[in-house]
């Protein structure tokens, strides 16, 4: 019997759903497992050699028995198992009846009808497993050893012997029959080993040119009976993958991460869109106060997406010339855009505008008033 890898607990229990019981109740899982609970209970009451081969079980005890007493599982309604045992009942799996000693007690009995349970699986078609990498390879294999065990018999019947009165050249079945079978037992891969799947680049090479070899020994065993296309393999050669370098990092995209990780209590993890992004904001050289007022202003912008998402470095990034454009932009006071009165308060420090701004801001005006005069221009 084959033992798990996993070590349970003694005497937990177990909910077996067997592929034959689900197909013969029409895909109603719930119908197969209860059948699956009774025709167990049913096999332990063979193996004692009890005649009374009724069963009785209540709804709470399948639900037990289907686990979901468990936290977290929520149990099938009773009429949900009343339906599943209706429809076992009405394919003529069970029967059912009442405690006929005791006329008062409701618990229900059941008996499987192995023989229409029997006959139903029966009537299924059979299963057809799909062939596997390791039935492939020991198929080849055995394949290889046949032909190699003939091509070696074939050797040997041709070879004469030097004194044929000294030697008995008879060669019997029995004596055939052995030494094949020795052969073949010596050659043939055993069935239980497993097959170790290519694990690297020389593992997967070597099993490519076993397989190419395997391929041209099917081949020439066939001598040319089958159609060239059927038996034509080919098998690329893999080449090693070059293990792309990653990009170095500047110095300034370094800074930018640590001046965004000092905001936080804590590192951010340093993946590929957070590098990419602190190498797009190095021509802008933002300082740490910047990103603070970036994300700040992310937050002001879009505060049901960010408050669910959070404000990433790439979040910086795309909204870096949207916070600048609007530190760039002329501020109007609270006086309905008049100077601010002269009662000695000091103006918010978004309004302050520094003259490399204020010249930059003239230029562009400046550029503007060209661009409209050149378009008057050449239209007249």
């Amino acid at each position: 019997m084959r033992t798990s890898s996993i070590r349970l607990r003694a005497n937990a229990r177990l909910a077996i759903l067997h592929e034959d019981f689900l197909e013969i109740c029409d895909g109603n899982m719930l119908a197969a497992m209860l059948l699956s609970i009774l025709v167990y209970w049913t096999d332990v009451k063979v193996a004692k050699k009890d005649e009374n081969l009724w069963v009785w079980k209540s709804h709470e005890d399948f639900q037990e028995d289907l686990m979901f007493d468990k936290p977290g599982m929520k149990p099938p309604h009773r009429t949900t198992i009343k339906a599943a045992l209706d429809l076992l009942v009405s394919k003529k799996f069970l029967q059912w009846r009442r405690n006929p000693k005791m006329p008062l007690d409701q618990t229900r009995q059941y008996l499987v009808e192995q023989e229409t349970v029997q006959s139903a699986i029966d009537a299924l078609s059979p299963i057809v497993v799909k062939p596997t990498m390791q039935s492939l390879i020991y198929d080849n294999a055995t394949l290889e050893s046949q032909q190699s065990l003939s091509e070696n018999q074939q050797c040997n019947d041709e070879i004469p012997t030097s004194n044929t009165n000294d030697y008995s050249t008879e060669i019997t079945n029995r004596d055939y029959d052995t030494e094949r079978e020795g052969v073949a037992d010596a050659t043939a891969p055993a069935a239980s080993s497993s097959f170790h799947f290519p694990q690297n680049d020389e593992e997967r090479q070597q099993y490519d040119d076993f397989m190419c070899n395997a391929h041209k020994e099917v081949a020439k065993a066939n001598n040319g009976t089958r159609h060239s296309k059927t038996i034509k393999a080919t098998i690329s050669k893999r080449t090693p993958a070059k293990k792309e370098t990653p990009p170095a990092i500047s110095a300034e995209a370094i800074r930018i991460m640590d001046a965004w990780d000092s905001i936080f209590s804590r590192k951010c993890t340093r993946t590929e869109n957070h590098i990419k992004a602190a190498e797009l904001l190095v021509p802008c050289a933002p300082t740490r106060d910047d990103l603070s007022n970036i994300r700040k202003f992310c937050y002001k912008s879009n505060p049901k997406w960010y408050n669910d998402k959070g404000v990433s470095l790439i979040d910086v990034a795309k909204n870096f010339d949207k916070w600048q454009s609007l530190q760039e932009a002329p501020q109007v006071s609270e006086n309905n855009g008049h100077s601010p009165s002269s009662n000695g308060a000091k103006p918010r420090p978004s309004a302050l505008v520094s003259e490399e701004q204020a010249a930059k801001n003239k230029a562009r005006l400046y550029a503007a008033a060209a661009a409209k005069q050149a378009e008057k221009a050449g239209g007249q």
